[in-house]
């Protein structure tokens, strides 16, 4: 209730009516605190009648309870959360005095939109990267499965001339042939 009061207050005077909201929301923080605890110790010194020890005894949910309230109304005035009054740029903020809200500017909107396409397409691009990486991996396990293809005809083809292998210069010859061909597919 110290806060709502507070800040309502503080519109109210003209000398700090006249600050931006930011530091209108920072006064009523820092002075509703000091509020509290001073509230807290004339409890804490004052609690005689059962009332005031029911008030003490419950206080911490009081402002709790209070700066609850007071981050709803905050949220339903403004159309934002009260934490981005301390994290966000107000650059990225606009005041709209005829519903009285801020908005997000529409370069911040932008910004946001093309953040958001970069970082698909950097998704996108490392999707592509990663499918020619396995595509050029294929294609050199087929050159293999073509090489092997090859040699095991290579190796029919022998293993036929081998078994009707004519006697004498014919057969040295057909091995000096296959022991050639063999180092030729080694070397590549």
């Amino acid at each position: 209730m110290i806060y709502f009061i507070l800040h309502h207050l503080f519109k109210i005077i003209p000398i700090i009516n006249q600050q931006s909201d930011t530091r209108i929301n920072c006064y009523t923080f820092l002075f509703g605190s000091i509020s509290y605890f001073l509230l807290y110790g004339l409890l804490q010194n004052y609690r005689r009648t059962p009332f005031l020890k029911t008030i003490h005894n419950f206080f911490i949910y009081f402002v709790i309870v209070d700066a609850i309230t007071m981050a709803i109304l905050y949220k339903n005035y403004y159309s934002r959360s009260i934490i981005a009054e301390v994290t966000d740029d107000p650059d990225k903020w606009d005041w709209d005095d005829e519903t009285h809200t801020y908005r997000k500017t529409k370069t911040s909107q932008l910004e946001n939109y093309f953040d958001h396409k970069i970082q698909t397409l950097e998704q996108t691009s490392d999707t592509l990267i990663n499918a020619e990486e396995k595509i050029e991996e294929l294609d050199e396990a087929k050159d293999k499965l073509d090489k092997i293809d090859k040699l095991e005809e290579n190796l029919e083809e022998l293993d036929m001339a081998f078994k009707y292998r004519p006697e004498g210069d014919l057969a040295q010859q057909i091995e000096q042939d296959w022991d050639k061909h063999v180092n030729d597919q080694s070397q590549t």
